[in-house]
């Protein structure tokens, strides 16, 4: 009897155990939601694009750059949002649940979250917008914008989450990781180093250095920058990269599954980009049906899009994204 009296016990306090945690979970997973609106709003009523380029007046000659320059930021937000829903589920299964062409969706594990809702690809992007000043980019800043995002961020990589991590607690960021996480980020200092290639490559590999400071993640984030900040400023693109594998992706890309190596993820959307350099959203059906790390390549794919037409070529899908408002304006800072 005092053996049953026991299990039973045990039972119950297992049960409240168990109860309270997954409670806490839920908890922790609604306040960081809600955190994650505060820092990137959606737009907000009656905002329109247009308005965010209405500072300078139709004669100034920085408008067609400036609309530009919003295109290559709020691109990442519409190619995350699109393809964050679909990232690494079966193709099949995004097929059934979301149609074959890109659409808004709140998403089978974010059901929590509203349609248009972005992940880490804007949400450090618009980090490392804030960590620009007129002084340059300051690394610190991103370092520790990112310590604190860690509370409210979605969807971070794992090479991205174990440096935040390893900061946190004091230790050298790990040199392993060949992830994209440094590169899908890379549109705000494009925009700021447009005229100047040299502060752009040191700037990256400063941002890179952060949460992924191998070689060759460093040198994809410097293409990814570079190709950005030459569909910019109308400038042809780099051919040549500092490996016969990267020189073969930059001349003759291929259509691979997007995964989270940076090799694969410049091929991938540098062969989207290829083949769909104006219609954007022919290009995202295409990269979903390649299933993979669709948010990223997506994100990047997109700003690229946007930096060489314009904001205004995705339509009206831009007043429904997080953070495109944000993005926007922050433009006119990063270009004084």
């Amino acid at each position: 009897a005092n053996s049953a009296g026991m299990m039973e016990w045990l039972s119950l306090l297992i049960f409240v155990v168990s109860s309270t945690y997954l409670v806490g979970r839920v908890f922790v997973q609604i306040r960081r939601q809600q955190r994650s609106y505060e820092e990137l709003p959606f737009p907000s009523q009656g905002w329109c694009l247009e308005g965010a380029l209405s500072v300078p007046s139709a004669a100034d000659p920085r408008l067609p750059l400036l609309e530009r320059s919003v295109g290559a930021l709020v691109g990442i937000a519409v190619g995350d949002a699109l393809g964050a829903p679909r990232e690494s589920l079966p193709v099949w299964r995004c097929n059934l649940r979301y149609g074959r062409r890109p659409a808004l969706s709140r998403g089978i594990f974010r059901f929590m979250r509203r349609r248009g809702t972005v992940t880490d690809d804007t949400q450090q992007t618009w980090l490392v917008a804030q960590a620009i000043g007129a002084d340059g980019f300051d690394v610190d800043a991103i370092r520790a914008s990112l310590l604190d995002c860690y509370s409210w961020r979605f969807g971070p990589g794992r090479g991205t989450e174990k440096a935040i991590l390893a900061t946190k607690r004091g230790e050298p960021v790990a040199n392993s990781s060949q992830g994209n996480g440094a590169s899908m980020r890379v549109a705000p200092l494009a925009v700021r180093f447009r005229a100047d290639p040299d502060g752009l490559r040191e700037a990256v590999a400063a941002s890179a250095a952060v949460t992924h400071p191998n070689k060759e993640a460093v040198f994809g984030a410097q293409l990814v920058a570079e190709i950005t900040r030459c569909l910019l400023v109308d400038e042809p693109s780099p051919t040549e990269g500092g490996s016969e594998e990267w020189t073969r992706i930059l001349t003759a890309p291929r259509l691979v599954k997007p995964t989270g190596w940076i090799y694969d993820t410049v091929e991938c959307a540098l062969a989207v980009y290829h083949r769909h350099e104006t219609a954007w959203e022919e290009g995202l059906a295409e990269l979903f049906k390649l299933g993979g790390d669709t948010d990223t390549v997506g994100a990047i794919y997109c700003s690229w899009v946007g930096a060489k037409h314009g904001a205004s070529c995705f339509g009206e899908v831009v007043h429904q994204v997080q953070g495109t408002e944000t993005l926007a304006t922050s433009v006119f800072r990063l270009m004084d």
